[in-house]
């Protein structure tokens, strides 16, 4: 049996690379007919003993490098630089300066400024490519998971899951680039290619609708979610129960189905896995050491998630030192107003700003305002490297760190820790702003502001609620959930970008104090075109407009 899974594993994870959605690895026949057997008549030890090699990297897999997707890009190379170049592409996330210093080229630029973002020629490849390699690889593990191997087994039934997910994930990802939002139109557009099946020999496929694809996704989605059975683990890197409740609740926000959306979001808060930050986790804390000015990432919830009692599934910086993973630079380098030595980040002069249009909505009460700095600015700061930048007006500090994770408190370790920190991918305020927009959406509108009462009154300490913050006078309850949702989720997962699409919000940066790139962009710019790459492997392929 240990020969079987030594070769078995060797055979699935071999990589040969050719960009299309059909990169897949060809299955040895024999090993996978062995392999099936064991799975279906082998002992759990033994089927655990197979799936610890075959599907471990499974639940990192969004958190590595794409094969050749942007070659060494970090901007499109992982999901993580992508996120972040998506939130520069919105109203709320500026891109430091248009300064000389600031470097024309330096990643992120070209985003901020819409320069080629819908180019069938240009980046749009990896995002496509990005989407593929999820379903490729879930689709590597589907094929020794049918229905008949599987049966009642909970330990294949939960492996099958992780799979589904992950499918479900990357489809999600290609839908929500390569086409309008589904209640926006798109529902009567074309989708993407499906391909449900491990087969390096089967034809390449025409897109299907947008509407068959959601059905997909969700399909995939609705039987992870049978499969885990309430499945849950305190490894927050692990795909469980409550993150693939998240994916379909979004999934469902996307469809228009609240009332999926509402239940799934609920089942998350009832389980009690999760709990909010407090405001010492939620906010900065700056430390003089040495009259200097200090960010430790150790105090931290947005870059430790031992202080993160939200977190519902992220990434270890030890899981990614132990991988060779590279996304624990990203986030951490891109929106770090104190990363050293980055080629972004502060110490380029590139401190990414909360537009101040949005800055002064925050109300004064409201902790959440104390993650981004004044319109004053915080002064010039000389970093470890000995470079001294200003800290700009509105930079962010959510995710400041001048000592990485693995620095601890020791300001000596500020040159080469600075952007090494944990990554949260999905967290519980974002189910109560998902549940709330569901409520409200569905005409319930008391419910929707007894869900969002509940995040107001955490991040105020108790001195608002939906009625009473003061930007909240003049909207309906579900613009106050989506003012709300941009306050609280700055910066994370580009949903702002995503949201904006769904919601048919256009990029307008005219009226704001900070956007230095005054662009207006209409939501129907906001849908990617079709790798030109793709099309011309794959003559079936219908460009978008």
């Amino acid at each position: 049996m240990k020969k079987y899974v030594i070769i078995f594993v060797t055979v699935v994870y071999a990589a040969v690379s050719c960009s299309s959605e059909l990169d897949v690895t060809p299955p040895n026949r024999i090993v996978k007919e062995q392999v099936l057997d064991l799975l279906a008549n082998g002992t759990d030890a033994q089927r655990e003993n197979i799936f610890n090699g075959m599907a471990s990297s499974l639940p990192v897999f969004i958190a590595q490098p794409v094969r050749n997707a942007g070659s060494l890009d970090p901007r499109y190379n992982h999901f993580t630089g992508m996120a972040v170049m998506r939130g520069l592409e919105g109203n709320d996330m500026i891109f430091g300066n248009n300064t000389a210093e600031a470097i024309p080229q330096c990643f992120g630029r070209e985003e901020y400024r819409w320069n080629s973002i819908r180019n069938a020629t240009g980046t749009t490849a990896w995002y496509w490519q990005h989407g593929y390699d999820f379903v490729a690889a879930a689709n590597k593990i589907l094929q020794y998971l049918p229905n008949d191997v599987v049966g009642d087994n909970s330990i294949l039934k939960r492996y099958r899951a992780q799979a589904l997910f992950l499918r479900a994930f990357g489809y999600n990802h290609l839908v929500e680039n390569f086409q309008d939002a589904y209640l926006q139109g798109g529902n009567t557009k074309l989708g993407v290619p499906i391909y449900e099946t491990f087969d390096p020999t089967q034809p390449y496929r025409e897109r299907e609708t947008l509407e068959k694809c959601y059905q997909f996704i969700k399909a995939d989605l609705d039987q992870a979610v049978l499969d885990f059975a309430d499945y849950y683990t305190d490894a927050k890197s692990a795909i469980d129960a409550g993150v693939a409740y998240f994916l379909r609740a979004r999934v469902s926000l996307c469809m228009g189905n609240w009332a999926q959306a509402a239940s799934d979001c609920q089942k998350i808060i009832d389980s009690q896995r999760s709990s909010f930050m407090t405001e010492t986790q939620y906010v900065a804390q700056k430390q003089v050491e040495d009259g200097k000015d200090h960010y430790f990432a150790v105090n931290s919830g947005f870059l430790d998630m031992s202080k993160n009692p939200e977190t519902i599934w992220g990434f270890l910086l030890a899981e990614a030192s132990a991988s060779n993973l590279s996304w624990v630079h990203t986030q951490s380098s891109w929106l770090n107003a104190y990363a050293t030595n980055s080629q972004q980040g502060g110490a380029r002069g590139l401190n990414v700003q909360i537009d101040q249009r949005l800055y002064d909505k925050i109300a004064p009460d409201d902790y959440r305002k104390d993650n981004f700095v004044g319109p004053a600015g915080a002064g010039d700061y000389v970093y470890a490297d000995g470079q001294t930048k200003a800290i700009l007006p509105y930079a962010n500090l959510k995710f400041a760190s001048s000592v990485g994770k693995t620095g601890g408190t020791n300001t000596a370790q500020a040159l080469t820790t600075s952007n090494q920190n944990d990554w949260t991918v999905f967290r519980l305020s974002e189910v109560y702003l998902m549940l709330a927009e569901a409520q409200a959406q569905s005409g319930n509108d008391a419910a929707a502001k007894a869900t969002l009462d509940i995040l107001i009154a955490e991040r105020t300490n108790g001195t608002y609620n939906t009625d009473t913050y003061p930007a909240h006078a003049g909207l309906s309850t579900l613009q106050r959930i989506q003012l709300q949702t941009r306050i609280e989720m700055w910066g994370e997962r580009g949903l702002e970008f995503y949201n904006n699409k769904r919601w048919n919000i256009p990029v307008d940066r005219n009226g704001s104090s900070n956007h230095w790139d005054k662009v207006s962009i209409p939501v129907s710019e906001m849908t990617m075109q079709i790798p030109e790459l793709s099309i011309n492997l794959n003559g079936l392929l219908v460009q978008n407009p």
